[in-house]
């Protein structure tokens, strides 16, 4: 008989009620031979719970944080002061740049974004720049430029691609290249570095994939970007974008059947899993995307248009699991007038608490 409890216990009474006959008290007896506990993981749960920010949203569309060190990188369509790069003048534009600000928390534990500015001249190319990822070091970035190429007519036509770029002493970024897996007239954007794995998490919409666009990665091996791999097991038939990689752990956005809205923020776990994982508390009715975690799980940073426009969030995040505790092993009686195929095993804890029944 395997009986499943919610609470451990050492020492118990079993009430045994005989159908139509009477009830009778006994001692149950365990044997520490045939005793044994197994715990099963029931379900994960991923709890966020959004909190205040301040210093990094206007009127523009801000999107896909990544936090390096006590610095938020972001992209935004706001206008910049190129002071910062030798020309002091202001000029509005409709591109994507990449922005970045220190992160401060005030007394009261609120998130304060300070001397936001552009990163870079040379990555503002007069077309969309961003979202952007960075090595574990933070010398090298990836990132997404919007780029003229050459179209399977041979017309010209835009597309995200992928680049790389190297940093020097001062903040100065060089070396900026595509990189060599972006083939044919195809998107390839969003790009999340995995540091363990040295390997780069990006979405694109080229042949061969399950959707739309379906997220992939590539290695680098020696050197040399290695031929996209397709992460099969979270790709469906509609949209899936932005992943982020933290631990092990794959965080991506998806407008697939079932979520609450547009593009809804998912969670893949390292290894499959038999229980569902479900992250809770981040999702509206509008487009939820570009997320970024902490490696520990505990808080992060996203995006969404629930205001009408691109905005960042903060939020912290608590795991829980469910888990399911069984017990199994050998009962003993000292004494039972009758057939024991007809009993009703109910299980007390030391303080006399009911835990659990079974027939």
């Amino acid at each position: 008989m395997t009986l499943i409890l919610e609470k451990a216990y050492q020492h118990h009474h079993v009430i045994y009620k005989m159908r139509g006959i009477l009830l009778l008290t006994y001692c149950l007896f365990i044997s520490t031979l045939g005793f044994g506990q197994t715990y099963e993981v029931e379900e994960i749960r991923l709890v966020a719970n959004i909190q205040k920010i301040n210093g990094i949203n206007l009127k523009s569309d801000d999107f896909s944080p990544v936090m390096l060190g006590d610095e938020i990188y972001f992209t935004s369509s706001r206008p910049y002061n190129r002071h910062n790069v030798g020309e002091n003048n202001w000029e509005k534009n409709s591109y994507l740049n990449i922005f970045y600000g220190h992160i401060r928390n005030d007394e009261e534990g609120v998130i304060d974004v300070k001397d936001v500015r552009l990163l870079s001249n040379k990555l503002n190319t007069g077309t969309h720049t961003g979202p952007m990822s960075f090595s574990q070091t933070g010398d090298t970035l990836y990132f997404t430029k919007v780029e003229e190429i050459q179209g399977e007519n041979g017309e010209r036509i835009y597309k995200s691609q992928l680049f790389s770029a190297i940093k020097k002493k001062g903040k100065k970024w060089t070396k900026i290249k595509k990189l060599s897996f972006c083939e044919g007239p195809y998107s390839y954007g969003h790009p999340s570095f995995d540091a363990q794995e040295k390997r780069l998490y990006f979405a694109s919409d080229k042949p061969g994939g399950k959707g739309k666009n379906d997220i992939y990665y590539s290695e680098l091996k020696d050197g040399e970007w290695q031929t996209p791999v397709n992460v099969e097991k979270i790709n469906t038939a509609e949209n899936e974008k932005f992943p982020f990689i933290v631990s092990g752990n794959l965080f991506f956005s998806s407008d697939r059947e079932g979520g609450m809205g547009q593009m809804d923020i998912y969670y893949s776990a390292p290894e499959p899993a038999d229980y569902p994982i479900k992250l809770e508390g981040l999702n509206s009715a509008y487009d939820d995307f570009g997320i970024s975690i902490l490696p520990n799980l505990s808080a992060g940073y996203f995006s969404s248009d629930r205001t009408g426009n691109d905005d960042i969030y903060y939020f912290t995040l608590e795991k829980k699991i469910t888990v399911k505790n069984q017990l199994s092993g050998a009962f003993t009686f000292r004494s039972l007038p009758a057939s024991a195929s007809d009993l009703t095993v109910r299980i007390f804890n030391e303080d006399g608490e009911f835990i659990y029944e079974e027939q």
